[in-house]
């Protein structure tokens, strides 16, 4: 996941905001690999492919190019469900 940080300041004053993103290589039709950053917000992750699958996304967009919503297709168990932050501590 990547993080954006914005910021406007005048006079003193001012606002922040973070985004946060999914990130990935998107592979364009010539063959050519492309950075490609996924709101958070507008994703939704589907673990419904078959292990050794590879991902992909569906991505929705307006007349204008604006995204609407992502779909973000992994394969199964690729999402951790629980993170264990005990030291020394493994899964077994």
């Amino acid at each position: 996941m990547s993080e954006d940080v914005e910021g406007n300041f005048v006079l003193g004053t001012g606002s922040i905001s973070q985004d946060k993103y999914f990130v990935a290589y998107k592979e364009n039709k010539d063959g050519s690999k492309e950075y490609y950053k996924m709101s958070v917000h507008k994703t939704k992750i589907y673990d419904t492919l078959d292990e050794g699958s590879s991902a992909y996304a569906e991505v929705d967009t307006n007349g204008l190019g604006l995204i609407l919503e992502v779909r973000l297709f992994v394969p199964q168990n690729t999402i951790t469900k629980e993170i264990n932050l005990q030291p020394g501590m493994s899964e077994e």
